[in-house]
């Protein structure tokens, strides 16, 4: 996210790439927790994707990026 932030559109389509699973799985299991269906799972993926990107601005890069994200 470092060199996405600096202008680098491959190491963003890289992060993008590699934190999709991850916040897939996130959705998946929040689904479960709150009853809703897991399909609506890739729906809340392609969202939280686009808040990244319209908020990447807002991440500290001295700090993890992880909970910036959850």
């Amino acid at each position: 996210m470092r060199a996405a932030i600096e202008g680098d559109a491959e190491a963003y389509h890289r992060f993008l790439v590699s934190v999709t699973p991850c916040l897939r799985s996130m959705a998946c299991r929040r689904c479960r927790i709150v009853g809703v269906a897991e399909t609506e799972a890739e729906d809340i993926v392609q969202e939280v994707l686009l808040t990244i990107h319209l908020k990447r601005t807002t991440w500290d890069p001295s700090r993890p990026i992880r909970p910036w994200i959850a």
